[in-house]
């Protein structure tokens, strides 16, 4: 298993919460630190293994995380999943998450961080957490029903 499987394994250990408060810290961290070391993959996967079990994370992380989320998701599923995305040729883009999809939930997250980081310009942390949300998002999809799955799990942006 590679470094990248593990830590994406983490991350799908992980409940929703605690992924949108990581996201929230690794976000702010990044807009104050020019140098974005907390925007690295070896910077999250230290922060995930300092997380107690059972912590409690900050309802003001969690709260920035999920409107970044919520915002991001839309974008992740524009990617992949929109009209646009057919005329762009991301259908290979999609099979091959479906291929790592039916491995298991962590591959194919692992998979679609790097997707993410190249589209949408996001840093490697804080696309492995997108990545990991939404794959939980999508999680009661088989392969051939992601997008629809996601649709329907997409919430309302409100202005």
């Amino acid at each position: 298993m590679t470094q990248m499987d593990e830590l994406m394994q983490k991350m799908m250990d992980l409940d929703e919460d605690t992924l949108k408060a990581q996201l929230g810290i690794h976000a702010q961290e990044a807009a104050q630190d020019l140098t974005a070391r907390s925007a690295s993959i070896e910077n999250l996967d230290e922060m995930l293994t300092a997380i107690p079990r059972g912590a409690v994370p900050s309802g003001q992380d969690v709260s920035f995380g999920n409107r970044l989320f919520k915002r991001l998701n839309v974008k992740s599923y524009n990617l992949l999943c929109s009209d646009v995305s057919d005329l762009l040729g991301k259908d290979d883009t999609l099979n091959k998450l479906k291929d790592a999809y039916e491995e298991s939930a962590a591959k194919a997250a692992g998979f679609l961080a790097p997707v993410l980081i190249a589209n949408l310009g996001l840093a490697p942390a804080i696309a492995a957490i997108i990545s990991a949300l939404v794959i939980k998002t999508i999680s009661s999809a088989t392969a051939e029903t992601i997008c629809e799955v996601w649709q329907e799990k997409l919430d309302p942006i409100k202005s």
